[in-house]
């Protein structure tokens, strides 16, 4: 019986849920990388935004990660691109930042 625990505890802990953002591949043991998620055909602005949620032991994840939360917070009325950063140690803590561009 305790064997059949052991295997589940390991099966569970391999297949928990990882939140990776999308067009990136993200690794099991470590993450730490930026990358652009969307790009408007419009210039540039000078303001910016942010927001982020986190994980902790694939269980308990809070925060609020939408770009009209970003951009709202910062006045933003235009969202000109869109970045995030994606931070993660094992299954123990996960952590995005979503970063909006734009102007007011």
């Amino acid at each position: 019986m305790m064997k059949l625990y052991l295997i589940f505890i390991v099966f569970f802990i391999l297949s928990s849920c990882v939140s990776v953002p999308p067009g990136t591949g993200g690794t099991y043991f470590y993450n730490d990388f930026s990358s652009t998620h969307i790009l408007f055909n419009i210039p540039q602005g000078e303001e910016v935004g942010s927001t982020e949620g986190a994980c902790y032991l694939s269980l308990v994840c809070i925060g609020d990660t939408r770009v009209s939360t970003a951009a709202k917070n910062s006045g933003i009325k235009t969202v000109s691109a869109v970045e995030y950063r994606f931070q993660s140690i094992l299954f123990f803590y996960s952590k995005t930042t979503l970063i909006v561009y734009g102007s007011k």
